[in-house]
């Protein structure tokens, strides 16, 4: 009997037996050696683990691109929710004499305009220019009331919040189509 013949080092080893000029395989192998069973373990759970990648690459590769597009609407939208949110807040203001309130809110819907008409200017230039017109005129109204306000100067800011919400609608409705 020869001994076990290695062909390769990545091959089982043959055991073979002479018989009447034919070689046949003994009855009884030895189970495969370790070297052999680890690279289809291993082989097995890169497949498993190449998938999770795959997975994992087209979902983060997807989050990424819908985040790059984002969704189709242009930043001024959500700019503009904001000021719009602020400016309804003006007249309950006025109406309580708020004079804190107020400056402070002036402050807050120059601060958000300004960001706005810079980012709507280019797609609505008309629409941008008459929302800044109005805007400006309220919180120049606001920041020039005397430190004790009379009745009628509220009344003007009223009336100059009311004048700035419907600025800020029609800047809405020019908007919808690219912000729906």
């Amino acid at each position: 009997m020869r001994p076990p013949h290695h062909s390769s080092k990545t091959e089982a080893p043959n055991f073979h037996r002479q018989a009447e000029g034919a070689t046949t395989v003994l009855a009884q192998m030895p189970a495969r050696p370790q070297a052999w069973v680890r690279p289809a373990a291993v082989l097995r759970i890169s497949r498993q683990n190449c998938a999770r990648l795959l997975t994992a690459v087209l979902f983060v590769g997807t989050a990424l691109v819908l985040a790059g597009c984002g969704s189709s609407k242009p930043a001024y939208c959500s700019d503009r929710a904001n000021l719009e949110k602020s400016v309804k807040e003006l007249p309950g203001l006025a109406s309580s004499a708020n004079l804190s309130g107020l400056n402070t809110q002036a402050s807050k819907i120059q601060t958000q305009a300004t960001t706005l008409v810079d980012a709507a200017r280019h797609d609505f230039p008309t629409e941008s220019s008459a929302l800044q017109r109005d805007l400006d005129t309220l919180i120049h109204s606001i920041k020039n009331l005397p430190s004790n306000p009379a009745t009628q100067d509220y009344a003007t800011i009223g009336l100059n919040a009311a004048t700035a919400v419907s600025a800020v609608n029609n800047f809405t409705s020019a908007t919808n189509a690219k912000c729906s």
